[in-house]
């Protein structure tokens, strides 16, 4: 509301128009809430019940031609409706094309530059900028309350038009993004090694800042959990950067966004005494190198932190020595 109305009276030449605020609540409740409360349950039943497999490789594809068909149908009536209004409202589609251009480009490329900014994927950027751009139904709504009361009752052509004028936009976006190659669906330069745990905030951390630190020439490394936390630990920043390793932009990462992925190798580092180490699906190489989770460690500040750095020296024994086979391996055979 407070983006297109007072636009569409400056293009229209009036003030002091009245927004209904009873249904513009209405439309965010109908467009936005409901389908997002159900696409959350939905998904989070079927994680329970079904399991991530069988919600992205059976109900996914098999409910894609069901979302597009309701789609197609939902655009053939708008413009079955209201195909009058805008063949004889010209002059109006065109000064709502105004608003309607600063909005998807602001807001797909705003949406887009932020989620990079914050280390989302190229692939999840992507969808989730052109989302950012075309859900505002409930402002296509106020537009077009807001004309037909500007037009003394008749109907004017805003929520079509819209429809009419977004579309090449958010296509045109979506080329400009799309064309944007993503360096993690490249084929990998050199082997990809994952580090897992359950929650991706301590162990699996310091194993990826040490094994990058001692082979990152020869090894691309990422860490992940099954369970991730959503931060890194700060002890475990602080522990690898006594030894001169800095892991302070590492983000806690879900395993799930590697499963597209070509992995080579996975190791876990999943401590005994965890209940769930994960299990990465795939052929692939695997290890497992149990550490203690240092995050569970009690007592004074002192004895935490001694407690991470007896969990790092562990991890850097062991992962220093893998380094080290795995240079031995690819390092060219000595002339004879």
């Amino acid at each position: 509301v407070f983006a297109f109305a007072p636009i569409v009276m400056l293009l229209l030449g009036v003030t002091g128009v009245h927004i209904p605020g009873g249904v513009l609540l209405t439309s965010v409740v109908v467009f936005i809430v409901v389908p997002l409360a159900a696409g959350y349950s939905a998904r989070a039943f079927f994680l329970k019940t079904k399991g991530l497999a069988w919600l992205e490789h059976k109900l996914l594809p098999a409910f894609r031609p069901v979302a597009i068909t309701a789609l197609l149908a939902t655009l053939t009536l708008i413009f079955a409706f209201q195909a009058g209004n805008i063949l004889g409202n010209k002059l109006m589609v065109a000064l709502l094309a105004v608003p309607i251009l600063i909005q998807v480009y602001f807001n797909s490329g705003l949406a887009y530059l932020l989620m990079r900014l914050f280390n989302v994927r190229h692939e999840v950027a992507t969808p989730g900028a052109l989302i950012g751009a075309s859900n505002f139904f409930e402002l296509a709504v106020a537009v077009a309350i807001l004309a037909r009361r500007l037009g003394h009752g008749r109907r004017r052509p805003c929520g079509s038009a819209r429809h009419a004028l977004r579309l090449p936009l958010l296509r045109r976006n979506q080329n400009l993004v799309s064309a944007r190659p993503d360096p993690m669906n490249a084929p990998a330069s050199k082997p990809r090694v994952l580090i897992l745990c359950t929650g991706n905030s301590c162990r699996s951390h310091m194993a990826e800042g040490i094994l990058r630190a001692a082979a990152g020439d020869i090894l691309e490394v990422h860490s992940a959990g099954s369970r991730p936390t959503g931060f890194v630990h700060p002890k475990a920043i602080a522990v690898l950067a006594e030894i001169g390793i800095d892991i302070s932009s590492h983000t806690s990462k879900s395993m799930n966004d590697f499963l597209d992925r070509d992995i080579d190798t996975v190791i876990t580092v999943c401590g005994n005494a965890d209940q769930a180490c994960p299990v990465f699906p795939g052929q692939i190489h695997r290890h497992h190198w149990p550490f203690d989770d240092p995050a569970h460690a009690t007592g004074t500040e002192e004895e935490i932190l001694s407690e991470f750095r007896r969990v790092r020296d562990e991890i850097q024994t062991t992962f220093l020595a893998y380094a080290a086979e795995a240079k031995k391996i690819t390092s060219p055979s000595p002339s004879a």
